[in-house]
Formats: C-alpha cells, sequence, structure tokens
C-alpha cells in the first residue's frame, strides 16, 4: 500500500483533429487492433476522457487520502488521543457517472477498458466509504461512541484506498503503454508534416517522462539507490529537445504555420519553455542533493515541495503537462 500519492504521473489530452496520412508503424506497445483505432476522432475522444478522470478524479483521491491519514493513525486509527480531528475529504459522483460512460462508448480499447470497470467499481466503494465517514465526522458522532464507529470506517477506508490503488495502479500500466504508442503515433504525424515545434513539445516531454523512469517512486533517502549516470543521461537527452525548442521559439514564421497568427496556444509557447527550464534546473538540484546526500528539505515540506526533491520536479513536470493540454 503506498502512503505517499505522487502527484502528476504522464495525463496528456490529445488533439482531436484527423487526417488521412499512412499511419506510423513504429508504436509497439497495443495491439495492430488498436492501433488501427489512432486517427479515430471517437477513440480519441475516449481517451480524453479517460485522461481526465485520471487528472482529477485520482488526484482528489490522493489529496482526500492525505488529509485522513494526517491526523488518523494508518495502523491504529483515529482515537480520543489524536490531537487533532480532521475529518475526511469527499469524492465527486459526478467523475464516476463521467468514467462510467467512456467505458460504455465505442470504440472498445482493448488494452484498458475492462480494467477501467475494476477501477470504476473500487473508486465508488470508496466514494461511499468516504461519504459514509464524512457524515459520521461532519456531526462529531465520535463525542458519543468513543471512536467505535470511528474505527470500523477506519478499517473500511484502509482497504478501500488499498483496493483503489491497486486497481489504478494496475490498469496505469496498460494505460501507459497505450498512451507512449499514442504519444509516438502522434509525435511522429506532427514530424511527418513540418510541425517541428508541436513534434519537440511532445518528445520534451516524453523525455521528460524517462527521467520519471529512473526516478520511479522514490524520494528523499531512497533516492540513493537510483542509477545517477543513467539520471544524468536522461536529463541530457531532455535538454537537448529543450534547446531546440528554445531556438524554435524564435521562428516566427514557423510558429504561425503551426499555430496562426492570433492562437491562443501560441501564447501558451513561453510558459512551456520556463517551466522546461524550471525542470532542468530541479532535476540538477535533485542530482546535487543526492551526491551531496542532503535531504533536509525544511519544515514546510511537503505542503510546499522543496527544490531538488522529487515531489518538487514532479510539480513542474505537472506545470509542463498542463501547459501542452493548454496547446491542444
Amino acid at each position: 500500500m503506498k502512503k505517499l500519492i505522487l502527484s502528476c504521473i504522464t495525463l496528456l489530452f490529445i488533439a482531436t483533429s484527423c487526417n488521412d496520412e499512412k499511419k506510423s508503424s513504429n508504436a509497439e506497445q497495443v495491439s495492430t487492433k488498436t492501433l488501427d483505432k489512432f486517427e479515430s476522432k471517437e477513440f480519441i475522444d475516449k481517451y480524453n476522457m479517460y485522461i481526465g478522470f485520471g487528472n482529477r478524479f485520482d488526484k482528489n483521491v490522493g489529496n482526500s487520502y492525505e488529509r485522513y491519514f494526517r491526523w488518523a493513525d494508518y495502523e491504529k486509527g483515529p482515537s480520543t488521543e489524536s490531537k487533532r480531528i480532521g475529518g475526511v475529504t469527499t469524492l465527486s459522483d459526478f467523475e464516476l457517472e463521467k468514467l462510467e460512460k467512456a467505458i460504455a462508448l465505442d470504440p472498445e480499447i482493448e488494452e484498458v477498458d475492462d480494467l477501467m470497470k475494476t477501477v470504476l467499481k473500487d473508486a465508488t466503494t470508496l466514494y461511499s466509504t468516504l461519504e459514509k465517514a464524512d457524515s459520521y465526522y461532519q456531526k462529531q458522532d465520535y463525542k458519543d461512541d468513543d471512536f467505535a464507529l470511528g474505527k470500523d470506517l477506519h478499517k473500511e477506508l484502509v482497504k478501500a484506498f488499498e483496493n483503489y490503488y491497486k486497481s489504478y495502479d494496475t490498469m496505469y500500466i496498460n494505460f501507459k503503454g497505450l498512451q507512449n504508442s499514442l504519444k509516438e503515433f502522434e509525435a511522429n504525424k506532427y514530424k511527418e508534416n513540418g510541425e517541428l515545434i508541436r513534434y519537440n513539445l511532445m518528445m520534451e516531454l516524453n523525455k521528460a517522462d524517462q527521467v520519471f523512469d529512473v526516478i520511479g517512486n522514490a524520494d528523499s533517502e531512497n533516492l540513493k539507490s537510483i542509477d545517477i549516470k543513467d539520471l544524468k543521461a536522461k536529463l541530457a537527452d531532455f535538454s537537448a529537445v529543450h534547446n531546440e525548442l528554445e531556438e524554435q521559439n524564435k521562428d516566427e514564421t514557423q510558429k504561425t504555420k503551426e499555430f496562426g497568427k492570433t492562437s491562443i496556444a501560441k501564447s501558451f509557447l513561453p510558459s512551456f519553455i520556463r517551466e522546461g527550464n524550471s525542470f532542468i534546473r530541479e532535476t540538477r538540484n535533485l542530482i546535487e542533493r543526492i551526491e551531496k546526500n542532503d535531504f533536509d528539505y525544511g519544515i514546510t515540506h511537503p505542503s510546499i515541495p522543496a527544490s531538488g526533491s522529487a515531489l518538487k520536479l514532479r510539480a513542474v513536470f505537472g506545470n509542463l503537462v498542463t501547459n501542452y493540454n493548454r496547446m491542444n
């Protein structure tokens, strides 16, 4: 069971523009049947609905988890000895309704549809359990029963969180393979069309993702176990693409070709580049902390992620993803 929820795994919306050009044959992480659907607007719409669920509901699950276990002892549960009764943060059933509709949509995405059904089941159970707990704590019924129901609800919450994260993580392994194939397909299409800025935008996110492949879920002293040489190599790959993007940002002709003269999307390119600069800086800082064995993040971490921490790097990556999504 994970006890630290890291935000912003790579969740990218894909534009729904389609063309008749030949499909790339380089994406090998999904079936040929799925690959043949990549040009379908219906496929992209469904894919983006799954992305929306991850960007909203799963993030809120993390916030709910953090708030509850910040005050309730994970092993023992709540008690009269708890210094602060923080209650729980509930979730939105609207997101569950949208996910249910998305699963039912055509076309089938064989790699993730069935796994999403399991996620929906466990997410619904978690939603209902949090609703019960919220009613209990909102009314302060624990003052009447000395946390008797609170302890039972704690067991239910632990189980509900565990089941949700197990099913979500299992689904995400397949979903990431799907996403990587789709990103590669889209990137190659941009390159073939001469949209080199959009190509490098996507490639930069791919390179950032590879940085996190090295880091994994490690943080603090656990970072000492990662391959520093490999991390530096991945940072160099990211920097090379980022430097190309900085040069392309100076090419007004190319920007107009890809975004138009007055496109709102184009206005987010400088912000993307600034976040890319921050990503390079924070990765350098993280490497320096590992090399110096310096994991004193200060008293404001993790509420305000410390520079050079994996949490801070993921926050910067989240900003990169946000700016990318705004350009599509």
